[in-house]
């Protein structure tokens, strides 16, 4: 089955395009979040770690989402 190309116009393109580079950015400060709720010990019952795992998983599931859709998108002027 044959995928359908997205179109764009120039300027929602370009936004999603730094909405991505904004999600792209976001993966140091969770990476870090991460570290530091590692450290707080016992990661069974480290609420901290949890949500920081789980925020990791949501950016990078709109990370690929965004990857996805502007991979090769058509332009409509």
């Amino acid at each position: 089955m044959a995928s359908i190309q997205p179109r764009f116009t120039r300027e929602t393109y370009e936004r999603q395009q730094a909405q991505l580079e904004e999600l792209k950015s976001r993966r140091v400060e969770i990476i870090k979040d991460i570290a530091e709720a590692r450290e707080q010990g016992d990661l069974r019952e480290n609420h901290a770690y949890h949500h920081a795992k789980d925020m990791q998983g949501m950016l990078e599931a709109q990370i690929g989402e965004l990857e996805r859709r502007l991979a090769d998108p058509i332009i409509i002027e």
